[in-house]
């Protein structure tokens, strides 16, 4: 991966250029992995809104040219994986990644009637409308949707703050 490099001129002869070269993706996200106390791959993806199992799977590709360990994480990998999904690293601010607060999972004794979800960030707002032992009706403005309540807790529900909304 190259490195990434910001010129800037400072009059219009172009006599004096002043260069500013940036740590690659992956130099980043070795420096913050190994130096920065609090820092996961749960975090990041909270952060950039990459999936954890993508970034994990990236992170325990076998490095070129090393002997596979399984403990070992290829920071190349990631940052091609960021970089895929259009994400410059060095724009992401490390002292918020430090307090990301990780969300608890919703569990099922949590669902109520009338509660509001959001479901794999789909804007689209569900209210539980009828709530089963092993079953969950959701409704939206045009559309009803029944599935069993393991189905709906996989499929990352967010609840609405609709407190906030108003």
């Amino acid at each position: 991966m190259s490195k990434k490099v910001n010129t800037i001129t400072t009059n219009a002869a172009n006599t004096e250029t002043a260069v500013q070269v940036l740590p690659s993706a992956v130099d980043t996200l070795k420096n913050w992995f190994e130096t920065v106390e609090g820092i996961s791959l749960r975090k990041l993806s909270l952060a950039t809104d990459v999936s954890y199992q993508m970034l994990l799977k990236a992170s325990r590709k076998p490095i070129e040219g090393v002997p596979y360990d399984p403990s070992a994480t290829n920071y190349q990998a990631l940052a091609d994986l960021l970089e895929r999904h259009e994400i410059d690293v060095n724009a992401i601010d490390v002292a918020q990644l430090e307090g990301v607060a990780i969300r608890a999972a919703l569990k099922e004794h949590d669902l109520k009637q009338g509660d509001k979800y959001t479901i794999r960030n789909n804007p689209q707002t569900w209210t539980v409308a009828i709530l089963t032992a092993t079953s969950i009706c959701l409704q939206s403005d045009d559309d009803l949707r029944t599935m069993s309540i393991s189905t709906f807790l996989h499929q990352t529900p967010r609840k609405v703050d609709t407190e906030n909304q108003e």
